[in-house]
């Protein structure tokens, strides 16, 4: 089960997206979906400004 308020989603990513994003994931210490969830959050933040 998902932690509250969050969702399960599918995403097909390039071989080469994944593998920088691993990259970072084991850089930092954190799991890929905390990168990945950081990540889009940035990104809706410049979106939304």
């Amino acid at each position: 089960e998902w932690p509250f308020g969050r969702v399960r989603i599918d995403i097909t990513l390039d071989k080469r997206i994944l593998r920088l994003l691993k990259e970072k994931s084991k850089r930092e210490k954190k799991p890929l979906s905390r990168i990945i969830e950081e990540l889009v959050q940035r990104a809706l933040k410049k979106r939304l400004k």
